[in-house]
């Protein structure tokens, strides 16, 4: 049978093959491997796992035509849906597949048992013994192996979205454009490719690490309204940096980052002339056809799902009633979406919107979080104008482990002097202190300026 890419089309009618025999068959398949280490080829151990495995793979792939594992980050999914259950196995295989350089292991139709016990002592070889081999991407098929392929640990369309290349102004763009990507397929075609939506996250992570200062300027000095992609990018980082600050696991915080990325995606399904907050009982029409959407498309665990559905309950029931993962990003969507443009609302300063959260907390919004979000964004956030106590005004440019006392380029000296290039890190002169926030129009100044965002 001839394929193309290593897809064979599936058998009409054919069920699917659902999580728990993916995970079934991705287990079997490292025991076989891993006992081809402990004996030798005629150990009764050895035949017996083989069968299991070759029994439990025939079947599976006759009727899908293959059957594809993907790794990303600590997730591992088969046929696109995330392996949730026996977390310890999934990490242990996530990181085995990471350090022999695999990001995806297919099984073709037509795939024998000689072939699976020689691509699962593959898969059991370490990784310097595999540098002999030419690598696990490309053994297999130096062995004649032609039913299975490791497909390479890669970003998402390497040559163009190598994201560890780019600076973080121009990762930053790059995730605004795949947002657009992401909601015209949702738009046009009813699907969401929860791989790439996973991609995005992992390279907003990547952002955070490589210059949190860098990912909060950009931030601040955003001009979008609620539709953008680039709220979309907002949020989720806004979540993640929420995330991390409150010690949320690796993996809960990049569900969280994913839910913040796709929480407004029922709008690229909304009809032109439909207001955003337009919808039944209360719950905002988007909000309803972005859960729709996820839910019935991705086959993630659903926090993305129950995030879009709830991240305005809120408004009308108190936090309370929300899933933990709609509260973080209820946080994130409401100070975004309060501090950029959207009409008729009027914009708020960063610093009025952190206080209106702190005002909230406890009742509008989780109380933990929102803590979080403050140590994490600042009380002052990056592009805020303030006064010291000695009269010097002065922009917020980066912040701090202590939340009140940031990084500040002074812009107007206390005598009334013009603009300077004098920066005061506040966490490290304890004798001065911010004292009030200003209005930039009321004193002529434009932090985006400030910031080298214009």
């Amino acid at each position: 049978m001839s394929t193309t890419g290593g897809r064979v089309p599936p058998t009409p009618g054919a069920r699917e093959v659902g999580p728990g025999e993916m995970l079934a068959i991705l287990k079997l398949f490292v025991a076989a491997g891993r006992n081809t280490r402990l004996y030798p080829a005629w150990h009764p151990t050895v035949r017996a796992g083989l069968d299991a495995l070759s029994a439990t793979v025939a079947p599976a792939v006759a009727r899908r035509g293959a059957i594809r594992y993907d790794v990303w980050g600590g997730t591992v999914l088969g046929n696109r849906q995330p392996l949730l259950t026996d977390a310890v196995f999934v990490a242990e295989f996530a990181a085995d597949a990471a350090a022999r350089g695999v990001g995806s292991l297919n099984l073709l139709r037509g795939v024998t048992r000689d072939e699976l016990a020689r691509a699962a002592a593959l898969f059991a070889m370490q990784p310097e013994e595999l540098v002999a081999e030419g690598g696990l991407v490309e053994a297999p098929q130096a062995d004649g192996i032609t039913h299975i392929v490791f497909g390479p640990s890669k970003m998402w369309g390497a040559t163009d979205e190598d994201i560890s290349r780019r600076t973080v102004s121009e990762a930053y763009q790059w995730a605004a454009r795949a947002y657009l990507d992401v909601s015209a397929a949702a738009r046009s075609e009813g699907t969401l490719d929860p791989l790439r939506a996973q991609f995005v996250v992992e390279s907003l992570l990547d952002m955070l690490t490589r210059s949190r200062a860098e990912v909060f300027r950009l931030i601040a000095g955003a001009e979008h309204e609620e539709a953008s992609p680039y709220h979309a990018v907002n949020v989720a980082l806004l979540c993640l940096a929420l995330g991390a600050r409150a010690g949320t696991p690796d993996r809960a915080l990049r569900a969280i980052g994913l839910a913040g990325y796709l929480h407004d995606l029922g709008l690229a399904a909304r009809p032109g002339d439909v207001p955003i907050d337009a919808g039944d009982n209360g719950e905002p029409w988007h909000a309803l056809a972005g859960a729709y959407l996820l839910r019935d498309t991705t086959g993630w665990d659903q926090c993305a799902a129950i995030a879009a559905l709830e991240h305005h309950a809120h408004v009308r029931h108190g936090y309370d009633v929300q899933h933990p993962v709609a509260r973080a990003v209820a946080v994130a969507d409401a100070y975004d979406t309060h501090t950029t443009a959207r009409p008729p609302l009027p914009r708020r300063r960063p610093h009025e919107m952190v206080r209106a959260l702190l005002a909230g907390a406890g009742r509008t919004y989780d109380p933990a979080l929102v803590a979080a979000f403050v140590g994490a964004w600042g009380l002052f956030p990056v592009g805020t104008l303030v006064r010291l106590d000695d009269g010097g005004v002065g922009v917020v440019v980066t912040q701090s482990a202590v939340p009140d006392r940031p990084t500040v380029q002074i812009v107007a000296a206390p005598e009334g002097g013009a603009r300077g290039r004098t920066a005061i890190d506040l966490s490290r002169v304890p004798d001065r202190r911010i004292v009030a926030e200003m209005d930039p129009r009321a004193v002529g100044v434009d932090p985006k300026n400030l910031l080298g965002l214009d």
